[in-house]
């Protein structure tokens, strides 16, 4: 299939572009350069390849150009001036005003760096663009040098009329949530962009142009893997992992600090924060900071059409925007103003009463600043913890991995050298000199640092480490389930055993979860796979079925997480045995070592082994009496396990649930909209209720009831109870019949096409039988 569109010189589109000659040609179409007959004027026209017609999502992002463009009030995005259908292959075409010059990378790598007059006013042009964009709920999504335009300017005095190109993949925000792929230039794309689900804020662009200015000023890309033309991991790393260097130290790698103006890492640094929320907002604000720094480095012809010249408050209004819940800006800023207030500055406190000084250090947080008080020589991993943070430590504090680390936002002089071991780590990482091992680094004055591996899960992990203790041997006939975790030998590689440890724990958690949903129970390790064991029959068969259909989705859920801070996706595959599995203790004189043996076991690694990620594979003669939908497996008496075939009540309620994730909060929240709007005399029930409260409650009885489905007996005494404290709140059951018709609108809401039937009818079975509970006598 050829990608070239035949068009005829000569030919007329919508009666009035006449097309002159071919100006060249991208991936998606080819543009024409075409007298427009009722004005006079030569446009460009663009003209989508026919083969892409057909493709409804090509078509689509061809005709969002006009559609995006058009909102945009800025004269320095491309005015779309038609757009229709070609008849004669019924694909769509674009006019628009036809551009004489280069774009921004062909400029740089024929003439380098800019100086910082043109640097100015090219991005005060592209900030005015992007600004309006934003302002008009429009995230650009690929802004990088290839779709910067340096026209040929019509204005005296001023040499480049920039244009920014391609809104062919921008998103309106009302619609990004609908994202299904990832899109944008890797090298340019901020975080989260890796992620297709994400709703992307201005904040997207707000990354993408740090880097572009970057780029601008000093001639190269920001990222080493660009730069030299390493693989696509490398350029992930960089991005999602290794500390980001400040501007002015990898502009020194190749001698173009001095190009930078005085202020630019602290401008830098808050336009590629990983955490979105604590970049400027928008280009606006980075407009009027960057505007702010090019004019104290006396710059003075900067264009009257960029619309940040007179900042209302300076540079520190623009950081505060970044982050409008902390108390001061983050980081020292240079500047000429004395509106800032610095950090360290006014909150350096010493005390004699011990003989030991004291020190306020502050740990830059998602969203806020947490500000502790440390003693001289305190270390920052104590201090943290101290402080009540969820700092996570894997080796124990022992400089043996790289959890801990922080980057230093101020006050790097403040902190002890590295030590030995640290200072292996940091040479095998190539840390920048602001980089710091929280338990090594140790505090001798005031200091700014900021966490670098972040969750919230991370406090629930912080201070223990799973273990196995093993008790007597026993031998008994088992089901049993072998989980291989596919993607954590790549954090091994790297060097770090305490990182691998962690992903791997991190991984076993929810998978101790399904256990515990299914009446399984972990029973030992091997390697990178989990070995659970169930009873033996057709129940223990089908409980660890259902451990292994949802195993992946669970996991799936982790991957943002652990390619954010360690650079790695897991995936799952399942095999399952049955006979007789013998647990015990194998001593020498040297060791002791835990002993997982038996033909469970052998079945269970020998179908494992063969499955691939994603894949449930079991002996057919084992699934008998299981009503499944299965496939041939990849050898003889091997089948592949895709689905229950009938409705297992307990598996679709317990599936269903699991695909709210991190929205359940958001779904309580729903439901009680939902509640109160089909049951106005509810309301007054809940009149002088913490809301917020009650809807974490009520994901929490929902979660607890779903993990007991599997053994109802368990929890019939706590649904029972329940149902009494109920009573006394004055419920009726004319109430649990609303309760129930919100709940079921509310998963049909937020699980859209998963909320099947099947789905609906076991969450009806379900709700039935908690209220019958409830309300027995």
């Amino acid at each position: 299939m050829g990608l070239a569109t035949q068009l005829q010189l000569g030919t007329v589109l919508g009666e009035d572009f006449k097309i002159l000659r071919r100006l060249g040609e991208g991936g998606m179409g080819v543009v024409f350069a075409a007298l427009q007959i009722t004005t006079g004027h030569e446009r460009a026209v663009k003209v989508m390849h026919a083969p892409f017609a057909v493709d409804a999502r090509a078509r689509a992002r061809f005709e969002q150009e006009a559609r995006i463009g058009a909102r945009i009030k800025s004269d320095h995005v491309v005015q779309v001036v038609a757009a229709g259908v070609y008849e004669r292959t019924h694909t769509p075409w674009l006019a628009m005003e036809l551009l004489q010059g280069q774009d921004l990378e062909r400029h740089i790598q024929t003439g380098g760096p800019l100086p910082l007059a043109d640097a100015a006013l090219v991005s005060g042009q592209i900030m005015h663009a992007i600004a309006a964009a934003h302002d008009v709920g429009v995230v650009h999504r690929d802004i990088k040098p290839e779709n910067i335009f340096l026209s040929v300017s019509r204005v005296v005095g001023v040499p480049y009329m920039v244009k920014v190109l391609d809104f062919g993949i921008a998103k309106l925000r009302s619609s990004a949530r609908s994202a299904t792929v990832a899109v944008g230039t890797p090298g340019y794309m901020a975080p989260e962009q890796s992620q297709s689900s994400e709703d992307l804020s201005p904040a997207a662009d707000v990354w993408s142009l740090g880097l572009l200015v970057f780029r601008m000023l000093t001639g190269r890309p920001f990222w080493r893997a660009m730069a030299e033309g390493l693989d696509m991991p490398q350029l992930w790393r960089e991005m999602l992992i290794d500390p980001i260097p400040l501007a002015s130290e990898r502009a020194a790698e190749t001698a173009t600090q001095a190009r930078l103006p005085p202020g630019f890492d602290e401008w830098f640094a808050a336009c590629v924060e990983r955490e979105p929320e604590l970049r400027f907002q928008n280009a606006r604000a980075a407009g009027v900071a960057l505007n702010h720094l090019f004019r104290d480095a006396g710059v003075t012809n900067l264009s009257t059409q960029s619309g940040f010249n007179t900042p209302p408050s300076g540079l520190s209004a623009a950081i505060l925007e970044v982050d409008s819940r902390t108390v001061t800006p983050g980081g020292t800023l240079a500047m000429s103003s004395a509106d800032a207030t610095l950090v360290g500055s006014s909150e350096v406190t010493r005390q004699s009463g011990a003989g030991l000084a004291s020190y306020r250090v502050s740990f830059r947080e998602p969203g806020e600043r947490v500000v502790a008080t440390a003693a001289e020589g305190d270390s920052l991993l104590d201090i943290s913890l101290t402080a009540g943070l969820p700092h996570y430590h894997a080796c124990g504090g022992q400089a043996r991995c790289s959890t801990c680390r922080v980057v230093v936002l101020q006050g790097a002089d403040q902190l002890s050298p590295r030590t030995t071991a640290e200072q292996k780590i940091a040479e095998r990482r190539k840390w920048p000199e602001t980089t710091r091992l929280a338990c090594q680094a140790r505090v001798y004055g005031p200091c700014m640092v900021k966490r670098l591996v972040v969750d919230p899960n991370d406090a629930s992990l912080a201070d223990i480490r799973r273990t196995t203790e093993g008790g007597a041997s026993r031998s008994q006939p088992s089901t049993t389930l072998m989980l291989r975790l596919d993607g954590i030998d790549e954090v091994l590689a790297d060097g770090f055993p305490d990182d691998a440890i962690h992903v791997l724990e991190r991984c076993l958690a929810p998978l101790e979860e399904l256990l515990a949903d299914n009446g399984g129970r972990m029973a030992g390790f091997d390697g990178t796979s989990a070995i659970a064991a169930f009873e033996l029959g057709e129940d223990g068969v089908r409980r660890a079925l259902r451990v292994a259909l949802r195993a992946a989705a669970r996991i799936r859920r982790l991957n943002p997480y652990l390619l954010k801070h360690f650079g790695a996706q897991v995936g799952v595959a399942a095999g399952l045995g049955s006979g007789i599995l013998l647990e015990g203790k194998a001593t020498t004189e040297t060791s002791t070592g835990r002993v997982l043996m038996g033909a469970a076991i052998r079945q269970a690694r020998f179908a494992c082994d063969l499955a691939t990620r994603g894949q449930v594979l079991a002996p057919t003669a084992l699934l008998r009496g299981q009503d499944l939908i299965c496939g041939q497996g990849p050898r003889p008496r091997l089948s592949v396990v895709h689905d229950f075939a009938k409705s297992d009540v307990v598996f679709l309620v317990q599936s269903s649930f699991d695909r709210l994730g991190d929205k359940a909060t958001a779904f309580a929240a729903a439901f009680y909209d939902e509640l109160f709007e089909i049951h106005p005399a509810a309301i007054a029930a809940f009149e002088h209720t913490d809301m917020q409260r009650q809807q974490k409650m009520l994901v929490d009885t929902l979660a607890f009831a779903v993990r007991g489905l599997d053994d109802f007996g368990k929890i019939e005494v706590a649904v029972r109870e329940l149902g009494e404290r109920h009573v006394d709140y004055g419920a009726t059951l004319q109430d649990y019949k609303f309760v129930g018709q919100a709940l079921l609108t509310t998963l049909e809401k937020f699980l859209g096409d998963a909320f099947t039937p099947e789905a609906e009818l076991a969450w009806r079975e379900v709700y039935t039988t908690l209220v019958r509970t409830m309300n027995a006598q």
